[in-house]
């Protein structure tokens, strides 16, 4: 299994990802293969390794802040127990879809899209619906399904969005004491405008949604096992000791709060197969 899944000259990957998941994604990192791999994949690598996402702790920790106070305190106050002994009930889901997006879109573009946030969540849900559903029921990626011509209009009208904030970037450049992001690089290697649009839904796509679902997930799981619960909150708290923001070493120390993501993952897996064609 290590062979299959590492050893990418023998093992590439499968049609699946190359002919469905292209329609969708164009050739992003997800979908391109070979040495158009190997090179877009080193010229991210840099960015997600632990140091560099360390720079962006503080915008992390702001924006989840920033969409407990506008989401979910408005339904459950302030108190834990929501003050009363009458029901609340939040959309968890449409919360870590919001705030996810918010933070994959500084991550990558350097900027924020209020006002299209819903919106854009939508067009990435709507897409990776229709992807799903065909792959499942093995269907080709054929303009006669209506599940096809929904994924090419989120792709085509997501990048209408994108495209602003492209042309603006490649006219102003990095400015300076600003962080590296997955924009500027492309812009760097003087990718095309459809390079750029292939990697930006690709992280969009493939980054906020899976990272939503199963922050989702995880939450859902510990709504259904209050001691597990009550245990990962004797944990952060300890760890923060009296704390607001996350630093970088916390969330490697908390070894529960990791045996909590590992056991998210096993039952409710995001990513639930990947597929190999042997040469």
């Amino acid at each position: 299994v290590r062979r299959i899944l590492s050893d990418n000259k023998v093992f590439i990957k499968g049609t699946d990802y190359t002919e469905q998941f292209s329609v969708a994604f164009g050739e992003g990192l997800v979908t391109s293969n070979g040495d158009k791999h190997r090179k877009d994949r080193s010229s991210f690598n840099k960015l997600f390794v632990k140091t560099n996402i360390a720079k962006y702790l503080e915008m992390m920790n702001k924006k989840s802040l920033e969409a407990i106070e506008e989401i979910v305190v408005p339904v459950m106050g302030t108190d834990r127990k929501g003050g009363s002994d009458e029901a609340k009930v939040i959309d968890i889901e449409h919360f870590f879809a919001i705030l996810s997006l918010r933070v994959f879109i500084k991550f990558a573009l350097g900027v924020d899209l209020p006002g299209k946030e819903e919106w854009l969540c939508k067009q990435v849900s709507d897409g990776s619906w229709a992807v799903g559903r065909m792959i499942t029921l093995g269907l080709p990626m054929w303009n006669i399904f209506p599940a096809v011509h929904t994924i090419r209009k989120s792709r085509e009208t997501l990048w209408d969005d994108l495209k602003p904030v492209v042309d603006r970037r490649k006219k102003e450049g990095l400015k300076e004491g600003e962080d590296t992001d997955c924009l500027s690089v492309m812009i760097e290697e003087k990718m095309s405008d459809e390079e750029i649009n292939d990697h930006l839904v690709t992280l969009l796509s493939a980054g906020h949604d899976t990272t939503a679902y199963f922050s989702a997930y995880l939450v859902y799981l510990l709504g259904c096992n209050q001691q597990a619960q009550e245990r990962l909150r004797e944990e952060i708290t300890k760890q923060l000791n009296g704390r607001t923001m996350m630093e970088a070493n916390d969330v490697t120390e908390m070894k529960y709060f990791n045996c909590v993501m590992q056991e998210t993952m096993r039952l409710y897996s995001i990513i639930p197969c990947i597929t190999r064609s042997c040469k």
